[in-house]
């Protein structure tokens, strides 16, 4: 792993249930703490931005795009004969 150079710090109070609970998966995972908290913020944010799509289309296309989303389901003729065979 290349390590960058860091010259920002983040201030954080927590709870001592919190510190415990972080400083535990830390020693765990066998990193220190700073590099735990650093890691799995970082694997949420890439999370949540990656979640935040934008859908940018042209009215006609919007419409077509709702249509197909309201049209009802057609059956996939393997999924029929799959659920077919299962004693639900």
């Amino acid at each position: 792993m290349i390590r960058a150079r860091k010259e920002d710090r983040f201030n954080l109070r927590a709870s001592q249930r919190q510190r415990s609970l972080i400083r535990r998966a830390a020693e765990q995972t066998g990193v220190s703490v700073t590099e735990f908290i650093l890691e799995s913020a970082t694997e949420r944010a890439t999370e949540v931005i990656a979640d935040q799509h934008l859908l940018v289309l042209g009215n006609e296309r919007w419409e077509r795009f709702v249509a197909a989303l309201e049209a009802p389901a057609e059956p996939v003729p393997a999924l029929v004969e799959l659920f077919k065979n299962q004693d639900l």
